[in-house]
């Protein structure tokens, strides 16, 4: 359990932390713990990065509105974690990668606590399996240094990206556009394979070597970091422990938050019950108990709407 006084954030930060957010954070931290301890035996290097690595300069732990941990490595490590993690980890816990997802489209990494839930998008079929709190586990690659070639690299990462999971979302939901996305996708994926996809986009992705390259990304969202601020690792305390920040997380932090040490305004500051955009979270009940209910649920208005439809048009 988490050793920290809530009342005294709460009053310092004005908002209500929520029971529910204190055992989230709890799940957090023992999937940290888990993960943390594969990479110091295998000896892998990562980082703490966007919330959490803002949380650990700033908070010394999680910032109170916000709910996860996220992790980065470099290439190297990432793909060294993906081969020498599935031994070490057991039950409740599952690692999700493009490797081990037998439905839907991963492009990072993922340590799943099944024995909880976190669902996404429930009009996804990439919802069915392994929907656990988790830790995120990001790569960071090297870039080209020419402007233009990493438009090129790019476009053709976003391709592969777009084409091998667009068509699992459900088309009554999408635009025009995105419709027209889903059709090209669904006959891409049944010529070629979503496999494929998924190995052309981390090919096109892991081009550019760590120690080639001045620039570095972070994965998906395509914020550009300097390698120098990425060489090395200092600590700070989180939760009572001590967590991996990159020596130049004074640079990361101003790129990804401008003045990050500002605290956001009170508005900013709510934490909601399903907390961030509309997920459905709990710690307590797993995924798939939650799905079943959704089933139910979706069964029963089915059956209303036909009941309503019978007694009005007789």
């Amino acid at each position: 359990m988490l050793n920290k006084d809530i009342e005294a954030i709460e009053k310092k930060y004005d908002c209500i932390i929520p029971e529910k957010r204190i055992k989230v954070w709890d799940v957090q931290m023992r999937l940290w713990e888990t993960f943390d301890s594969i990479c110091k035996k295998y000896g892998l290097r990562y980082f703490f990065f966007w919330g959490a690595l803002l949380g650990a300069v700033r908070h010394q732990g999680f910032i109170p509105w916000d709910d996860d941990i996220d992790v980065v490595m470099p290439r190297k490590d990432y793909d060294k974690f993906a081969e020498v993690a599935l031994p070490e980890i057991k039950e409740p816990y599952f690692l999700l990668s493009k490797d081990t997802a037998d439905t839907g489209i991963y492009y990072h990494q993922r340590l799943v606590d099944e024995s909880t839930t976190c669902i996404f998008d429930s009009s996804s079929a990439s919802t069915v399996a392994h929907q656990g709190i988790a830790l995120d586990i990001v790569p960071l690659d090297g870039v080209p240094s020419s402007k233009y070639v990493r438009i090129k690299q790019f476009v053709r990462e976003k391709f592969y990206a777009t084409v091998s999971d667009r068509f699992l979302r459900n088309p009554k939901r999408l635009s025009v556009k995105g419709k027209i996305a889903w059709t090209l996708s669904k006959i891409y994926c049944s010529v070629k394979g979503r496999r494929k996809s998924i190995e052309q986009f981390e090919t096109v992705r892991g081009k550019y070597k760590w120690d080639e390259s001045e620039k570095i990304v972070d994965g998906p969202h395509h914020y550009l970091f300097s390698r120098v601020d990425l060489e090395d690792v200092i600590y700070f305390p989180f939760e009572g422990k001590m967590a991996p920040v990159p020596v130049g997380y004074e640079h990361i932090l101003t790129e990804l938050y401008g003045d990050y040490m500002q605290i956001p305004d009170k508005k900013s500051r709510i934490i909601t019950e399903h907390e961030a955009r509309g997920y459905i979270i709990d710690p307590l009940v797993p995924y798939a108990d939650y799905f079943e209910l959704l089933q139910k649920e979706k069964a029963r208005v089915i059956k209303d709407q036909k009941e309503y439809k019978r007694r009005y048009f007789g």
